[in-house]
């Protein structure tokens, strides 16, 4: 019988044993980071220093950051390996080729750079010679009832929140102002999925529900749910 509950005890250890290497082999190695020298990129008087808005993605096979320039309405290139610029590409603020003040862009090829302008409420794609192609103008407002509580979002995308292509769906983000009581993850999205061929409007994501809990008086809520989207992108 001792002799049992000794091996009884033996036996138990060795998958504690088991449980705590398996345990182990799954930890995350480490990660160290190394101070680089910096990176600089000469600008010319035409261009300001501040960018509110920048996208860094391959064209051919140069990596390109760009950036927009509100001195001039334009976004300025930059080769990042050289270092050197490669281009700029001017907007019209009014008229037929007209996209306002850039605000937000998206480089998918020459021929598809999209803009959202946030007052005008409209996506625009344009090519590399500003020249626009096509309007979309995307009303988030609610069509609910009055007495319903669904918020849709106040588009504004930024670099933390960038405007993102994937397949024929441009992924936007955008805020809230306050709160209201009975919000939660169904009726205060933060995210918006525009079909750029139907022009059909989806809306998701949102703050996990703790912080629908709360009461945060009439701060501005800011949608960034970066991690969910690039996810979600594997899906379409």
């Amino acid at each position: 019988m001792v002799r049992n509950f000794f091996l009884f005890i033996l036996v138990c250890v060795s998958f504690s044993l088991c449980a705590c290497s398996t345990k182990k082999a799954r930890q995350v190695q480490e990660v160290s980071l190394k101070e680089l020298a910096d990176c600089v990129f000469v600008l010319d008087d035409s261009t300001v220093a501040s960018m509110e808005y920048l996208q860094y993605f391959q064209r051919n096979d140069s990596a390109i950051l760009a950036f927009t320039n509100r001195y001039d309405n334009s976004v300025v290139l930059y080769d990042y390996k050289s270092k050197k610029n490669v281009g700029r590409i001017h907007y019209e603020k009014e008229g037929g080729d007209g996209i306002g003040e850039v605000f937000s862009f998206c480089y998918v090829n020459d021929d598809s750079i999209y803009h959202y302008h946030f007052n005008l409420r409209t996506l625009f794609r344009t090519n590399n010679e500003g020249k626009v192609l096509e309007k979309h103008l995307i009303n988030t407002y609610s069509n609910a009832s009055p007495d319903s509580l669904f918020i849709a979002p106040v588009l504004f995308p930024r670099t933390n929140s960038p405007l993102t292509v994937v397949g024929d769906k441009m992924l936007m983000a955008g805020f809230m102002m306050g709160e209201v009581e009975g919000e939660n993850d169904e009726n205060r999205p933060v995210m918006v999925y525009y079909d750029l061929k139907t022009g059909k409007l989806d809306y998701s994501d949102s703050y996990p529900s703790v912080y629908h809990k709360g009461h945060w008086e009439e701060g501005l809520f800011i949608g960034i749910p970066i991690l969910r989207y690039l996810l979600r992108m594997k899906s379409y």
